[in-house]
């Protein structure tokens, strides 16, 4: 690996008065190096391995295309790679690095989208448990004392009786409408009545006067 920097004064004022050469060999300890500097897997292919391998070469054309010359792709849910070309003081390119690291803020956002359905779901569970409470009280338990009245009512043939008509709902609506009914039918039991006592009075009377003649 070569790198070249013009030599010039402190102050850069004066033209260049030379060019520095650096050149480093890339071995596989420099790569386990810059693998503990940065705390990513890295892996350096030359030109020769990369027309081998058909990814590679897909990378290696995509990150040329890339001004910046290096390109980046998710591996999978938790790993991303990223891949950038290595030139040489002419602008040529002489292999690639590719590193994978992880993918924190996929992970970290996957993380909160389960945790966000996880307390909707606790949400709909606790909602669905009050309203059914809700029902079990404003509904189920007047329905229930409704029938219970209903059933003494037809039991001992208390016609005087009445359900419990308070409140604004269709229930109270119901209770009223039954409440009314009692009462006709009581009025016409009643009437019934008194005009089977009046026949009875009357049979009396003329049967006395059969008897008297």
């Amino acid at each position: 690996m070569i790198a070249s920097a013009s030599i010039t004064d402190g102050s850069k004022r004066l033209p260049p008065i030379g060019t520095s050469v650096i050149l480093r060999f890339l071995s596989p300890s420099i790569v386990q190096k810059i693998e503990a500097t940065t705390q990513l897997k890295a892996q350096l292919f030359l030109p020769r391995m990369i027309q081998t391998i058909p990814q590679l070469k897909t990378a290696y054309e995509d990150a040329l295309a890339n001004p910046q010359g290096m390109m980046n792709r998710p591996v999978n849910e938790t790993q991303l790679e990223g891949f950038f070309v290595i030139k040489d003081i002419h602008n040529q390119p002489i292999g690639m690095f590719r590193l994978i690291k992880p993918r924190p803020i996929f992970l970290t956002g996957q993380r909160s989208i389960q945790y966000f359905f996880m307390m909707m779901v606790i949400f709909g569970i606790l909602v669905s448990l009050v309203l059914l409470w809700l029902m079990h009280i404003l509904i189920l338990n007047r329905l229930a004392k409704l029938a219970s009245n209903l059933e003494i009512i037809g039991a001992k043939n208390e016609l005087s009786h009445r359900v419990d008509e308070r409140g604004n709902d269709e229930l109270s609506s119901v209770s009223r409408v039954i409440n009314q009914m009692l009462s006709i039918i009581q009025a016409s039991q009643e009437k019934l009545e008194n005009r089977v006592q009046e026949r009875t009075v009357e049979l009396q009377s003329t049967n006395k006067n059969c008897s008297k003649k």
